[in-house]
């Protein structure tokens, strides 16, 4: 009967790392602490580096068994930048936002379009990697993210509604700091 595979997590990994350079814990003493085989310690002191730069702050959780890499990663580190940012400002991010802004970060990295599209496959690949489940949130970030209907809105209605009041009398009525 053989053994079942088992995956070691980035935490893991990292204490497994801390063991062997701070408390100078030897290879072999390292197994016996673990539970892992001496095989998979040598690999993972390896890869230090990469696990190391994968654990860096706001990168990804202790959970991850497996570091997957982006083929674009200066693109992959801007979306993910910009995410982190419209999210943190309200605003609702969907998949065809993701691959629209993708898109544009392509094009200002010169990358091509015959290398890189903006797939739902790498929408779904890039969230995986960064761990992002963008649930819907409550108020009005949700209309911010569909920024083409927003502008549609304003050019067909927004405008009709606000003839005949001055620029000083428009104000968003759910603001909470409304005195009058």
């Amino acid at each position: 009967m053989s053994k079942q595979r088992v995956s070691t997590s980035l935490k893991e990994k990292i204490k497994i790392i801390d063991d062997h350079e701070r408390r100078k814990l030897s290879v072999r003493d390292i197994p016996r602490a673990t539970g892992k085989p001496t095989s998979t310690i040598y690999t993972i002191l390896k890869n230090k580096d990469s696990c190391r730069k994968s654990w860096e702050p706001g990168q990804r959780s202790g959970k991850v068994k497996r570091i997957a890499h982006s083929k674009w990663p200066q693109l992959d580190k801007a979306l993910f930048q910009w995410v982190v940012k419209a999210r943190t400002t309200g605003v609702n991010v969907f998949d065809d936002t993701i691959q629209t802004k993708a898109r544009e970060l392509a094009e200002h990295f010169g990358i091509s379009d015959e290398e890189f599209s903006a797939s739902s496959g790498f929408c779904d690949k890039f969230k995986k990697r960064h761990q992002l489940s963008l649930r819907t949130m409550a108020g009005e970030g949700e209309q911010a993210a569909r920024s083409n209907d927003i502008h549609d809105w304003q050019d067909e209605v927004l405008s009709g509604l606000l003839e005949g009041y001055a620029p000083k009398d428009v104000y968003n009525a759910d603001e909470p700091a409304l005195f009058y």
